[in-house]
């Protein structure tokens, strides 16, 4: 009895991860079914947003100036200190670049409102 109560067991628990392995690859599966609106890309076509890292495809920040170190000020060869050559005194350089998240130019592809973003459903 108790050997059969044990195959039962064993049988059952088999049944139920079989079934938990094939349920998880359909959802693998479907998962990887392009999406039907933006085929698969995640993106609108044809359609933007402003980007959200810049000022019009450009980025301003300041950076720690890295000849006095934030200090504002160098010691000379004299052994005085003078005000950094490099930043003036104001101890940050400021810099304005492009925005490398838009390539510059302010916007950047709007996601997919069908599968937000991943390409599949």
């Amino acid at each position: 009895m108790k050997k059969l109560f044990f195959v039962a067991l064993v049988v059952s628990i088999v049944c139920a991860i079989s079934f938990e392995v094939s349920a998880h690859e359909t959802d693998l599966r479907s998962e990887q079914t392009p999406c039907q609106r933006c085929g698969g890309s995640g993106y609108e076509s044809n359609m933007t947003k402003a980007c959200p890292y810049c000022n019009r495809g450009r980025v301003q920040h300041f950076y720690q100036c890295q000849k006095c170190w934030g200090e504002g000020y160098i010691t000379n060869s004299q052994g005085q200190k003078v005000k950094c050559p490099k930043c003036d005194g104001a101890k940050q350089i400021y810099v304005d670049e492009p925005c490398a998240y838009c390539n510059a130019t302010g916007s950047v592809l709007k996601e997919c409102i069908m599968c937000g973003g991943k390409g599949s459903k």
